[in-house]
């Protein structure tokens, strides 16, 4: 990586060698390195844990910035806010440091100019695109917080085969998938340490499927718009008469419907959500009617009766969903 300075820029080369997504979790702060190699360690840091390129700053701009983020089953899931840079993946970057790795990435706050493959946007705030290291591109970023989910690129091949038609234009924008995804993205950075695998990747696996849904909805979806709606009113009432089974997952309900997990996930995407939030709403709105008109008395019945098996963490959301505990609408009674 060679530093230099020129036309009132400062540049860094990309390192050679593939870089691999990486496990467990990561942090870097540039308030933790001398000033003058503050730009130097954000270049390594994000080549490291994302795309290698290479990146360039105003040469009197005071550089700051902070990386966080850890592995999510074999995705990669990361926050940075950082001052005004560049990058530029490069064909040579290409040849010396391969990859073929697919990145979301979601502006909280902010905007990121993309190129790439022809295709030339701006992102700004709740907007989602993909991008490729499998062919050169050009990032200008000026975000606070700018979410970022790098993926293998079988991984969302497997599931659609569109990816690469959309890679450097904006997802979702138009049927709101892209709140979808980046609520997704948003829950996967704030995972308590500790979380067990399992989770981790179902989580991940969710995320695959509901980019997949929003890329299949935008490149032309293969799900008549009746079938859809069908099936969508067809799982809600499955979900409401099996509310209080607890083993309901994607496998099972989509079983039950007679079509693949893909399908149904589709089906919701065209009312934006998926038929897990849609279990969970309806199981927290079951319990508190259950609690509100008096036909269970304590909050354990209402749990259990409303599909949660685990009474701490329907505390939790329930407070989440409705801004009081299920203790206080008890005691209203």
């Amino acid at each position: 990586m060679v530093n230099s300075v020129s036309g009132g820029v400062e540049l860094l080369h990309a390192p050679r060698g593939d870089s691999k997504i990486s496990s467990g979790q990561f942090l870097y702060a540039t308030s933790l390195v001398d000033t003058p190699k503050r730009f130097e360690y954000w270049h390594h840091a994000i080549c490291t844990h994302f795309i290698p390129a290479e990146s360039w700053k105003p040469k009197d701009n005071g550089f700051v910035g902070e990386l966080k983020g850890h592995s999510l089953g074999g995705l990669l899931i990361g926050q940075y806010d950082a001052s005004e840079h560049c990058w530029h993946r490069t064909p040579n970057n290409i040849r010396y440091s391969p990859g073929d790795d697919l990145v979301a990435y979601f502006v909280e706050d902010g905007c990121v100019r993309l190129e790439q493959n022809g295709n030339n946007i701006t992102l700004n705030s709740g907007e989602i695109a993909l991008y490729d290291a499998a062919t050169p591109f050009i990032q200008e970023v000026s975000a606070k917080s700018l979410l970022l989910m790098r993926m293998p690129r079988g991984a969302l091949m497997a599931r659609t085969n569109r990816a690469e038609r959309i890679v450097g234009m904006k997802i979702g924008n138009h049927n709101g998938m892209a709140t979808v995804l980046g609520g997704l993205m948003k829950a996967s950075l704030c995972l308590p340490n500790g979380s067990d695998s399992s989770s981790l990747g179902r989580l991940a696996t969710a995320f695959l499927e509901t980019l997949s849904v929003a890329i299949d909805l935008q490149a032309g979806d293969d799900l008549s718009p009746s079938h859809a709606d069908s099936l969508y009113i067809k799982t809600m009432a499955y979900l409401q008469a099996n509310i209080e089974d607890e083993t309901l997952s994607m496998e099972t309900i989509s079983s039950a419907m007679h079509v693949s997990e893909r399908t149904l996930f589709r089906a919701f995407a065209k009312h934006q959500s998926t038929p897990m939030q849609q279990l969970w709403l309806a199981r927290l709105k079951r319990s508190y009617d259950l609690l509100e008109t008096g036909q269970v008395k304590r909050v354990t019945q209402a749990a259990y009766q409303s599909g949660f098996s685990d009474v701490s963490h329907f505390c939790r959301v329930f407070r989440k969903e409705f801004g009081v505990t299920p203790g206080k609408v008890v005691a209203r009674i």
